[in-house]
């Protein structure tokens, strides 16, 4: 199951006390994974025709506003609501080394 950017879930949760020996629910033994999740930042400000090619190539995470002198300039959005353009802000933060991933923190799930 995937959200939607937005969405969220309103989760009750009920425990009960019990040893794997009784039943394997109670095993201590459960998948458990993490993730680090990524911000990113422009390292330098990218304007002009550099600014409308970084917007093209990651439409709705890069956006492209008028500066305060009128040349447009690049603004990064939260990569959270576009996961589907990470691998695409991979390769071409390897290309042109504007884009810098900061980890902020870790997401973590476990499954029993």
């Amino acid at each position: 199951m995937k959200l939607r950017p937005g969405q969220c879930i309103d989760l009750e949760a009920h425990c009960t006390k019990g040893v794997g020996m009784e039943h394997a629910k109670w095993s201590p033994v459960s998948t458990a994974w993490y993730a680090l999740k990524p911000e990113l930042i422009l390292l330098k400000e990218v304007r002009g025709g550099d600014a409308e090619a970084l917007a093209d190539a990651l439409p709705g995470l890069v956006t492209v506003e008028v500066g305060e002198d009128g040349e447009r300039v690049a603004v990064m959005g939260d990569v959270e609501e576009y996961p589907l353009l990470m691998e695409k802000v991979v390769s071409i933060a390897r290309g042109c080394k504007g884009v810098q991933w900061v980890v902020t923190h870790m997401v973590g799930v476990v499954q029993s």
